[in-house]
């Protein structure tokens, strides 16, 4: 089985990834794995 890791900016994308894009890599072999970015200590939300 393929490996992917997904690097998400928000929790918006992170969601969209778990909920709609690993089941359908899943069905195709890939396991698809989210990683979600941190901004550090700025606070700040968005990009």
């Amino acid at each position: 089985m393929n490996r992917l890791y997904i690097y998400c900016e928000g929790h918006t994308e992170k969601m969209f990834t778990e909920r709609l894009l690993q089941p359908f890599l899943e069905s195709r072999g890939i396991a698809a794995n989210t990683i979600l970015a941190g901004n550090g200590s700025l606070g700040r939300k968005g990009g």
